[in-house]
């Protein structure tokens, strides 16, 4: 109930009552369909993960992190944003679709290509010579992924959330399914690899498949995108930056191995926000779009959309942080125990990264994304400087200390940037921002004070099943009961917690309606 409560209550918290209701629905109705995604996708994604952590080594892990890092910094030099162009544009038409087509082509080749030619020297920088076959077998997906077909925009645009579903979970399904036959047959890297082939494969040809425009080479209408992609771009490549410089920086210090330990540490440490922040940023994006086209500006809600994203993603970013011993043994297994003073101090960007994924999408759906460029420089340039001090100490706890504080400073980036271009309105939101810190803090100190939280790894899997448990109801009760209790102490003002109450009503009403109807039915 926490996915639904949050995210709709985001969405609807982003389109005043002025606006079309119709608008409301579709992202009312998309918030569905992406928990939905979210959820199975989750399920794929979480599984197959622990299935091949336990049939692959670390090494593996950290060698495909270290071709991604370098085909991924390739791919954003050459992104010019042109899906979010097209969405940003209320007319649609031929010129635009084939331009943007052709012009998307032309990226994958030229990344293909210069992915190809480099691989030798990301080979020579990251001191592991199986990079280069890596590399290139990654240059031939990205052409690959290129000629997929540039009308499932629309479905984006038009918010048909149902179609993006489609679009999205079966290539994720084919990439599971692809990499754990192959880990199980090969025990090898080339599993993951192989995976991701097949997803690219089953994605472009569903996307004409599931879409009646076909494409052909123009660029008669470049002059109408090239304005917002230029930006687009910039802020892509600062982004990459920002993504990738751990990376980058760590895997030459820390090893194939070293670095697999960290990027796995960091994927369970991020849960709350993958399962929670990314979606609703997902869906917001197009909404901001609509609710700027009706005369509502999205910034005045910004704060509002973060506090409702806190109340879920706070709690069980504590739990996760407290239970890392026993999520690395039960999720993981034991070769991966040098993960968990990852995930203890990582989780805590949970709680700092909402204000950045919210900030960005106002301003990217705003068109400041000149602003948005400059965010991610500035906190890129900081991250960077950090990391490679942090890193001479050989500490882990240093170095995931480092990255914490990195992400607080890009979230204070974007919250001046927001203060900027409109009205906060933080006084409105200082209730609801008090009383989550309130409970969270709350709920850290039983965690303490009962011995639950932060132990040594458990020696068993029986024992990290008890503790998880143990740290799972602890943190949940005591957050719960205190945030309710404070907020009704204070009157039951308006916030995240009434925000949410009415959004899991939203969703109840029709459901217990078609109960009553059921059991009115004869027979």
């Amino acid at each position: 109930m926490v996915d639904v409560a949050t995210l709709a209550s985001a969405l609807e918290t982003c389109l005043a009552a002025k606006d079309d209701p119709s608008v409301s629905r579709k992202m009312v109705t998309g918030a569905g369909w992406m928990i939905a995604w979210r959820f199975v996708s989750r399920v794929l994604g979480f599984g197959s993960t622990l299935i091949l952590a336990r049939l692959l080594l670390p090494a593996d892990f950290g060698l495909l992190a270290m071709a991604s890092t370098f085909s991924a910094a390739i791919d954003s030099i050459s992104q010019l944003g042109i899906g979010d162009a097209l969405v940003r544009r209320t007319e649609s038409g031929l010129r635009l679709h084939n331009t943007a087509f052709t012009i998307q082509v032309s990226r994958g080749i030229l990344t293909g290509g210069i992915i190809a030619l480099g691989a030798p020297l990301a080979s020579d920088w990251f001191g592991e010579p199986r990079l280069t076959a890596v590399l290139l077998f990654l240059a031939a997906g990205s052409v690959l992924a290129s000629f997929e077909n540039i009308g499932i925009v629309e479905y984006r645009r038009d918010m048909q959330y149902g179609m993006q579903f489609k679009l999205m979970i079966l290539p994720r399904l084919a990439q599971v399914l692809t990499g754990i036959v192959g880990a199980i047959v090969l025990q090898s890297y080339w599993a993951l690899l192989f995976g991701g082939l097949a997803g690219k494969i089953v994605r472009v040809i569903m996307t004409y498949v599931l879409h009646p425009f076909r494409p052909r080479l123009s660029v008669s209408a470049w002059r109408d995108l090239v304005g917002f992609s230029a930006w687009t771009w910039a802020a892509s490549i600062a982004r990459l930056f920002w993504d990738r410089l751990d990376s980058f920086v760590l895997g030459p210090f820390l090893g194939a191995r070293g670095l697999g330990v960290y990027l796995i540490g960091t994927e369970m440490a991020l849960l709350p926000v993958t399962e929670l922040v990314e979606p609703a940023t997902g869906i917001l994006f197009p909404g901001f779009v609509a609710a700027r086209n009706r005369g509502t500006d999205p910034v005045g809600l910004a704060l509002q959309v973060i506090s409702t994203l806190l109340l879920g993603t706070v709690p069980v970013a504590i739990a996760i942080s407290a239970a890392a011993g026993s999520v690395v043994l039960l999720l993981l297994g034991p070769r991966w125990a040098d993960a968990q003073p990852v995930i203890e101090i990582f989780a805590i960007t949970c709680i700092v990264a909402p204000f950045s994924y919210v900030g960005s999408t106002l301003l990217v759906s705003g068109s400041h994304v000149r602003r948005d460029f400059q965010v991610m420089s500035v906190a890129a340039l900081v991250k960077g400087v950090l990391l490679y001090l942090s890193v001479q100490t050989g500490e882990m706890r240093v170095i995931v200390g480092c990255n914490v504080f990195c992400t607080a400073v890009e979230a204070l980036l974007f919250m001046v940037q927001l203060r900027a271009v409109g009205d906060l309105k933080v006084r409105q939101t200082l209730g609801s921002f008090g009383r989550i810190a309130v409970s969270g803090c709350a709920a850290c100190l039983a965690l303490v004070l009962t011995g639950f939280g932060w132990r040594s790894a458990p020696p068993d899997l029986l024992t990290a099943i008890v503790v998880g448990v143990q740290v799972g109801l602890v943190t949940l009760s005591i957050y719960v009961a205190v945030q309710l209790l404070v907020w009704r102490a204070m009157g039951c003002p308006e916030g995240a917690e009434r925000r949410v109450l009415e959004i899991v009503d939203h969703f109840l009403q029709p459901v217990l309606a078609r109960l009553r109807r059921f059991r009115g039915s004869p027979g």
